[in-house]
C-alpha cells in the first residue's frame, strides 16, 4: 500500500478520532500545524469502513478540506469537542443504531444543530434523495458506490452555503429537543 493509504487505514482502525488531511495541503496527517488549523473546511465522516474513508478522502482532495473520521457516534461527539465540522457525511449502516437516531444524537450532543448532513447509503434507489434525506434529518443522500465527481458535486454546495439555520427543518428541531429530554 502507498504510505498515504497505510495512514488512512491506520487512522480508521485506531480508537481515537483521526484527522485525515487532503494530501494537496501537505499537512502532517492530523498533527497540529498552522496550515491545517487555518483551513476553513472540515468534514466529519462517520463510517467504520476503511475503504469508504479512503474513497471520501480521495474524492474531497480537490476541495482543500480536512476529513475527520469517526467509527461511531460516540467517537464523532468526542471529535466535535475539538473542532466544528462544516459538513457531516454519515453511513446509513451503523452498528446498533439507525441513521436517523445517529443524526439526531449528533445534532443534540455534538452541537451540530445547523450543520448539514449527507447520508452515504448502499444501493439507494429512491426517486427524491433530498426528500428521503429530510425524513432522516439530513440534507442529501449519496448512493454507494459513488464517483468522486458525484460526491464533490453534492458536497460543494453544502460547504459553500456554510452553517445556515435554514439547513435544519422544524421536524429536526423537534427531534433534537426530544433527544435532549431523554
Amino acid at each position: 500500500l502507498p504510505d498515504s493509504a497505510r495512514r488512512i487505514v491506520h487512522a480508521v482502525t485506531s480508537r481515537t478520532p483521526s484527522l485525515l488531511t487532503c494530501p494537496r495541503t501537505g499537512s502532517d496527517n492530523g498533527l497540529a500545524s498552522d496550515h491545517a488549523s487555518s483551513m476553513s473546511q472540515v468534514v466529519l465522516l462517520v463510517d467504520y469502513e476503511p475503504r469508504t474513508v479512503a474513497r471520501v478522502t480521495e474524492a474531497l482532495h480537490p476541495l482543500d478540506c480536512r476529513v475527520i473520521s469517526a467509527k461511531d457516534v460516540d467517537t464523532a461527539v468526542a471529535a466535535c469537542a475539538k473542532m466544528e465540522p462544516r459538513l457531516v457525511l454519515i453511513t446509513s449502516v451503523l452498528p446498533r443504531l439507525r441513521v436517523d437516531d445517529a443524526i439526531t444524537q449528533l445534532r443534540a450532543h455534538a452541537g451540530l444543530r445547523t450543520t448539514p448532513f449527507i447520508v452515504l447509503m448502499s444501493g439507494y434507489a429512491g426517486r427524491d434523495a433530498r426528500a428521503d434525506a429530510a425524513r432522516l434529518g439530513a440534507q442529501d443522500i449519496v448512493s454507494k458506490p459513488f464517483s468522486n465527481e458525484e460526491l464533490v458535486a453534492r458536497v460543494t454546495p453544502l460547504l459553500q452555503a456554510g452553517r445556515s439555520h435554514a439547513a435544519v427543518g422544524e421536524v429536526t428541531r423537534a427531534d433534537i429537543l426530544e433527544a435532549l429530554r431523554r
